[in-house]
């Protein structure tokens, strides 16, 4: 396999390295959207609205903070925040491993810096939530590193 542009062996999102983690997961689709650079064949673009959701839900949570000194109380429970983080930009938040030359990358929608020393690296979905989704997600909304 030759090396990608950054002279990685492959370059794989975090979210289309997720996709493999679905119970619908498709190996034939996963192959024509790799090679198809995460764009499927006759796909329509995900609407603009979503974007507005997600940046507003930001702006919400980050001013009550900032007023408040902690998250709403409909957040969901990840233990007392210190801190809400900048995520860095996504050319910047990348890990390559170094065995076999793969970059994966990705941003979080939100880092949190707990109490504890630990990071919350929190994952927002716009979307009902249903029983299947619940299923799917092992970690939750937040998944804890130091």
């Amino acid at each position: 396999m030759a090396a990608t542009s950054h002279g990685y062996l492959l370059q794989i999102s975090a979210r289309t390295l997720g996709e493999l983690t679905l119970a619908n997961f498709c190996e034939r689709c996963f192959w024509i959207k790799l090679h198809h650079r995460d764009r499927m064949p006759y796909s329509i673009p995900m609407p603009g609205i979503f974007s507005s959701i997600d940046s507003y839900s930001k702006k919400v949570i980050h001013a009550h903070f900032e007023q408040h000194g902690r998250l709403p109380l409909w957040y969901p429970a990840v233990g007392p925040v210190v801190a809400i983080i900048r995520a860095p930009h996504w050319s910047r938040f990348r890990y390559v491993d170094p065995a076999t030359q793969i970059c994966l990358t990705g941003v979080p929608d939100e880092l949190l810096e707990l109490a504890d020393g630990s990071s919350c690296i929190v994952d927002y979905k716009t979307a009902r939530l249903s029983d299947s989704f619940r299923r799917s997600r092992r970690s939750g909304l937040c998944t804890r590193s130091r």
